[in-house]
């Protein structure tokens, strides 16, 4: 396991046991005392962002519990026994945008989102496709650690440091090596490229998506255009490219 979420986590823990073992030096509170309570904060705030399910995301997505859609249930479970992915808890946000997204903690069941867009306009191949392809980011990515970054960035949105940290996580990670990875996985590139192909042709913005979690998502789910390139996301044109080119 990388280390980067702990020394990450690190930092907003020490800087709050900081604070409040200052207001409670100030306050007259015995030194003793103010350094144990503070040890105390600092080491919940970093169970919080290490272990805690991020379900203030998945409200504020409107994400319930997927239902009533054997198709996906199938696929999904046929290619974690396939392929020995962690099999994910799956949800659905009621959006016209057509998107997906990806969350987990440093323990657990990851979580899959999918817009009910996404599932209305995909055939079975198409979102085979896209399904694949999140499982091998899963897999491939530490999804923890983006969704950390998340967590980050909605403590502090106003902090710089919180949006340096979250870069940090992200590190390396890019579209264009999980769409490879999940257009090979399943053998069938046009796959994946028609997927994608479907998501151009309509929109992908996702209502209550903030810019601190746009990284966890398939494609931009803000509102933008199939050909624009975003700071987390490439245009969804230049992945279309890059898949034919496989």
């Amino acid at each position: 396991m990388s280390s980067r979420p702990y020394i990450v986590v690190a930092v907003p823990a020490l800087a709050l046991a900081l604070v409040v073992l200052v207001v409670l030096g100030l306050a007259g509170v015995p030194w003793l005392l103010a350094v144990l309570l503070g040890l105390v904060a600092g080491l919940a705030l970093a169970w919080w962002l290490l272990r805690s399910p991020d379900k203030s995301l998945l409200q504020a997505w409107g994400a319930t519990p997927l239902t009533g859609e054997p198709i996906v249930e199938n696929l999904v479970s046929g290619l974690v026994v396939t392929h020995g992915f962690t099999e994910p808890e799956v949800a659905v946000v009621s959006s016209p945008g057509r998107n997906s997204a990806l969350l987990a903690t440093q323990t657990g069941a990851p979580t899959l989102v999918l817009t009910t867009g996404l599932l209305e306009c995909t055939n079975r191949i198409e979102l085979e496709a896209i399904l694949a392809r999140q499982l091998a980011v899963i897999r491939d990515v530490p999804v923890a650690e983006a969704t950390l970054g998340a967590k980050l960035v909605r403590l502090a949105p106003s902090v710089g440091l919180a949006r340096m940290l979250r870069n940090y996580l992200l590190g390396s990670a890019n579209s264009f090596d999980a769409d490879r990875s999940g257009a090979l996985l399943i053998r069938y590139p046009p796959g994946l490229t028609k997927a994608l192909e479907t998501l151009a042709e309509g929109s992908t913005e996702v209502k209550g998506v903030n810019s601190d979690s746009a990284h966890l998502w398939l494609a931009d789910p803000g509102a933008v255009g199939a050909s624009t390139a975003t700071a987390t996301h490439p245009a969804l044109t230049d992945r279309i490219t890059f898949l034919r080119e496989l």
